[in-house]
């Protein structure tokens, strides 16, 4: 992803040692393009892990709010089956 914002930053950024490091990493995911494609990585790099491995910030969203996220999608996809 050439036309991410991250790449112009040091990586720490998104991988801060606390959750209050998260803002900064959030404001500049807020303004890129490639937002949607960086989170489809994640939750597809995430998919099979437990929440313990979920780390850093990616496609504007903490490894929480991916978790939920991730929760809410296998549970639509078992109410179509």
């Amino acid at each position: 992803m050439d036309d991410a914002l991250c790449a112009e930053v040091s990586p720490v950024v998104f991988f801060p040692p606390t959750r209050k490091g998260y803002p900064k990493a959030l404001k500049i995911c807020g303004e890129c393009d490639v937002r949607l494609k960086c989170l489809a990585f994640a939750l597809a790099m995430e998919r099979d892990k437990d929440s313990s491995k979920r780390t850093g910030i990616f496609g504007g969203m903490t490894p929480s709010e991916r978790e939920r996220l991730q929760e809410a999608l296998d549970k639509m996809k078992e109410q179509e089956q």
